[in-house]
């Protein structure tokens, strides 16, 4: 497999079977999974890298897994839908993340209220306790 398409149906399928999608789990219980879902994703990414694929495909994939990841985690963290948005930046906002490059981000307090910036904080500890920076 070298191409972007199955790398990212694969991700998908990751995301639903390890539960990140539509989960309601407690924070321990969800970083455990996208604690293998990170692992499933630098796998794939692994693989394709070692079919053949271009350094562009290899990159875009560990962004897309960010993403779902990312995804997952804001739309279970409370209050970040009415008051919060998330960007990407550098690397990962040009979808070209290496495997242990950093991923930036920039969130937008829309509305500057106690909700919002725990949800920025809900948003960003699981990220640092899944070892991300």
């Amino acid at each position: 497999m070298t191409d972007m398409g199955s790398a990212e149906t694969r991700l998908r399928q990751s995301a639903l079977r390890e539960g990140l999608v539509g989960s309601s789990s407690s924070p321990e219980v969800f970083l455990s999974r996208a604690k293998a879902y990170l692992a499933e994703a630098k796998s794939i990414q692994l693989e394709v890298h070692r079919a053949g694929a271009q350094g562009d495909v290899t990159t875009a994939i560990r962004s897309f897994a960010i993403d779902q990841l990312l995804s997952a985690l804001y739309e279970r963290t409370p209050g970040a839908t009415s008051g919060l948005t998330v960007l990407a930046l550098g690397g990962y906002g040009r979808a070209e993340l290496c495997p242990h490059s950093d991923i930036d981000l920039l969130l937008v307090i829309l509305k500057d209220t106690q909700e919002t910036r725990a949800a920025a904080e809900a948003l960003l500890y699981p990220l640092w306790d899944l070892g991300l920076k």
